[in-house]
């Protein structure tokens, strides 16, 4: 967006704001006119210009200065590409990032959520749970935009006929 607000604010900068005015012969006079003269509409035009651009800068600025933080807080990854069983370490870790698992030293327990566990194993198997449960309902709302969309392009197929 920064490199895009440089580009639109010396395209603001160029934009013509005289316009030449018609050249007629006046007898006694000679030509009259022919001159440039400041159009006051493209000089507000401009100046409406300007404050965008300068907008979008300081919009793109600010997403690089301050997005990069929010990308080192993400996670760093909420998608799990290898075998859902607690048995895989790879799989814990994936829980434990994603469901914010930590050890309390005060109560010696592990926290998920709010809720404690007396073991690192109970606070996983609460976080399979929740992943399978969250899995479920993905899949089921996939089944449903399926079955619209079937449905949905058998009512138009009936339509066209």
């Amino acid at each position: 967006m920064f490199c895009v607000g440089i580009a639109y604010l010396a395209y603001a900068l160029s934009m013509e704001v005289t316009v030449t005015t018609p050249t007629s012969y006046i007898p006694g006079l000679g030509n009259v006119g022919g001159e440039s003269v400041v159009n006051l509409h493209l000089v507000e035009q401009r100046r409406t210009h300007l404050w965008v651009s300068g907008l979008v800068v300081l919009v793109g600025l600010s997403c690089f200065l301050f997005g990069k933080q929010s990308r080192e807080n993400a996670p760093k990854s909420e998608i799990f590409d290898g075998e859902r069983e607690l048995s895989n370490d790879a799989y814990q870790l994936y829980l434990v990032e994603k469901y914010g698992i930590t050890r309390n030293d005060v109560f010696d327990r592990f926290v998920m959520n709010g809720r404690t566990f007396d073991a690192l194993e109970l606070a996983l198997s609460a976080a399979h749970v929740e992943e399978e449960q969250f899995h479920a309902e993905k899949e089921d709302a996939r089944q449903r935009l399926k079955k619209w969309d079937e449905e949905y392009r058998q009512r138009n197929r009936l339509f066209r006929r």
